[in-house]
């Protein structure tokens, strides 16, 4: 929680790391838009939409996103009850022309999650936040966690000449 407070960071996903998600309740009373991320139609994905969307208000999140159609047929009736803000967004979306406008001030990226090759391509997200933080000088980059991949991560922010006050790894 120390991390997140010192972060401040615009939008929070938690993922699919629970303890994650009961900070995302905190971080909402504190005005950051929590989105949770419902990847598959498993008993431990739909144990997060009871609890974080149907559960109690005080760890609803602000949004859902689905990966698939079927799911977002599935949470319809339970995001309008509870007035979350629900979008399918398959994997492998195309990237649009359009960029975001940057916002007023530091814009800061938190990766939470496993530091790992194989199920979460960490050292991709690793070079791709590298590049976001070369290329902007009002983003910022912090990644959070632990996994085998821990050092790769380490060599690629050493490498990648990246202000490393700007991106961290802890």
């Amino acid at each position: 929680m120390k991390l997140i407070e010192e972060s401040q960071p615009d939008i929070y996903v938690p993922n699919c790391i629970v303890p994650a998600y009961y900070a995302a309740g905190y971080l909402r009373s504190q005005g950051v838009s929590t989105v949770g991320v419902l990847h598959s139609d498993d008993p431990f994905h739909w144990g997060l939409v009871d609890e974080f969307v149907n559960g109690l208000s005080a760890f609803r999140l602000s949004a859902l996103v689905t990966v698939s159609k079927f799911l977002q047929e599935a949470v319809e009736k339970s995001t309008k009850k509870h007035k979350l803000i629900s979008r399918h967004i398959a994997y492998g979306v195309p990237i649009p022309d359009d960029v975001a406008k940057p916002p007023n001030g530091v814009f800061r990226l938190v990766y939470t999650g496993r530091l790992e090759e194989k199920q979460k391509c960490i050292s991709e997200v690793t070079r791709a936040l590298c590049s976001v933080v070369n290329q902007n000088s009002e983003v910022e980059a912090w990644i959070v966690g632990e996994g085998s991949a821990r050092a790769n991560v380490e060599r690629i922010i050493e490498t990648s000449e990246v202000d490393t006050q700007r991106i961290r790894l802890l």
